[in-house]
């Protein structure tokens, strides 16, 4: 359990910690997002080289199928908020 999940944890006022339990989870969220993003960034170039999906999967210990859902859905690479 990490240090930030024990601070909020540890918070005795309901209201305090809504809020920072809701600031947290949207700053997860958007780490999640573009984690994503880079990781289809990733598999897009690898594929641009030249690499099948079944060897992008074979080094990155995924199956071809996941490799190929990785590369077709989510965020977008080119979508990122700089805001």
């Amino acid at each position: 359990m990490s240090d930030e999940l024990q601070r909020i944890m540890a918070i005795d006022d309901p209201y305090l910690l809504l809020r920072e339990v809701t600031t947290r989870l949207a700053d997860a969220q958007q780490e999640v997002t573009e984690l994503a993003r880079l990781r289809r960034r990733v598999v897009q170039d690898l594929h641009a080289q030249g690499l099948s999906y079944a060897q992008i999967a074979e080094k990155a210990g995924l199956s071809r199928g996941r490799i190929h859902q990785i590369r077709h859905t989510g965020p977008a690479p080119e979508g990122v908020f700089l805001g």
